[in-house]
């Protein structure tokens, strides 16, 4: 489904986040990435759906290179490719109705953003989005006087919209207090196991990559240490310092 080749990205400062990182994800997978803080978790999400581009490397998503798309071409791959925030990202002012119609926007016309009319089909999906976010209570609430919780959970509603192959959540639960960040995780893995959606989450707690991820890729300094089955991700690994030795 997603194949990465040899991915780099240096910033206009010179810092390089990432260093020849190469992945691959099958569909229905569930990885976390782990590491820490500037270890280039958000840097790899963001070159994934070319939110940030890459300085080197290629990204395949369903057989087509996303490095060599343009334009409408590239609009229409990333579709099929949702995104979750660590900050949300949603309209403080807007209901959460509209924020989470706002998600069709590249498949339904600009006009309707516009004007805030959208087809009655989206609507619809919205309001399911919604309910199943348990959510369905808070339509007409303005997005910013809800709990960070409840937006997280507006934001996932918001990426279903584009009826995702892939989700791709970006530190999900670092703002959360441990009860929503167990219920986000946990609605997370519902789309995966429910819905066969390919799943790539950014984590900063081992711990919790290991209960809710099939696999585990884990950064630092922008390279990868370890790629494998998250019931084998080695104790000994310290992503804060260095590796420590076996006693």
């Amino acid at each position: 489904m997603l194949r990465i080749e040899n991915l780099s990205k240096t910033y206009d400062d010179g810092t390089q986040a990432l260093a020849d990182v190469s992945f691959e994800i099958q569909p229905g997978e569930f990885v976390a990435v782990l590491g820490k803080s500037g270890s280039g978790k958000s840097t790899f999400l963001r070159c994934v759906n070319r939110l940030i581009e890459p300085s080197a490397g290629k990204i395949f998503f369903e057989g087509e290179d996303l490095t060599a798309l343009e334009g409408g071409r590239l609009r229409e791959a990333r579709r099929k490719i949702g995104m979750i925030f660590q900050n949300y990202n949603l309209i403080p002012r807007a209901t959460t109705l509209t924020n989470v119609l706002t998600g069709s926007l590249g498949s339904v016309s600009p006009l309707a953003g516009i004007f805030n009319r959208f087809p009655p089909a989206a609507v619809e999906q919205a309001c399911r989005n919604l309910e199943r976010m348990g959510l369905s209570g808070k339509l007409r609430q303005k997005a910013g006087t809800l709990s960070g919780g409840q937006q997280q959970r507006v934001g996932i509603a918001r990426a279903l919209m584009q009826n995702p192959k892939l989700l791709l959540a970006d530190e999900p639960v670092a703002s959360l207090d441990p009860t929503a960040s167990e219920n986000i995780m946990e609605i997370l893995r519902e789309i995966n196991s429910r819905d066969g959606v390919a799943v790539i989450c950014n984590l900063h707690l081992p711990d919790l990559a290991k209960r809710y991820a099939s696999r585990i890729l884990a950064l630092k300094a922008g390279r990868a240490l370890y790629d494998g089955q998250s019931t084998k991700f080695p104790e000994t690994l310290d992503l804060y310092g260095t590796t420590k030795s076996p006693e």
